[in-house]
């Protein structure tokens, strides 16, 4: 990304759509005036630093990753449609539910997101693929997780098209 104050002309702008996801402005290390900041200083993790643990085996395209409140891991299979929570301590995997999804070419069951009340109320938010008579179509649905299941599906956002 170009200087936010150079005129060369071939700099991109530093306006709105120069944002992330969240409507965040993407940090390019510049200031509004052209000038720039001072190197980060933070440490920087090494290789050498770093140990690896496995907490979980067997387990099949895992396509979403999400830690729940009590460090244990909520995630999702994309070709099996699992849902499962993963003691952390353990690695015991425990299916909460599957999601009737079509596992295709580029589908399958695919985003997972924790509700902004999860510890409250369970609410978790899912996206996949189904089959609308033999064609692909994608939908974002609310579940609630509690007693180790999902039930009550919401249908929030439906009959999104597949890939062509």
């Amino acid at each position: 990304m170009g200087d936010a104050g150079s005129d060369d002309g071939d700099a991109e702008s530093n306006d709105a759509s120069d944002a992330t996801m969240d409507g965040g402005p993407i940090d390019d290390g510049s200031i509004g005036d052209g000038g720039s900041r001072d190197a980060d200083t933070r440490p920087v993790a090494r290789a050498e630093d770093l140990t690896v643990d496995v907490v979980a085996t067997n387990l099949s395209v895992v396509w979403e990753i999400r830690f729940l409140p009590d460090a244990d891991l909520l995630i999702t299979e994309r070709r099996s449609g699992n849902v499962s929570r993963i003691a952390a301590a353990t690695g015991q995997k425990t299916v909460l539910g599957t999601v009737p999804s079509f596992d295709n070419e580029e589908g399958g069951l695919m985003g997972l997101a924790l509700g902004p009340t999860f510890a409250t109320d369970g609410h978790i938010y899912v996206c996949y693929t189904y089959s609308d008579g033999g064609d692909p179509k994608n939908r974002i649905s609310r579940f609630t997780m509690a007693n180790e299941r999902l039930s009550n599906e919401v249908r929030l956002v439906d009959a999104i098209p597949g890939y062509i």
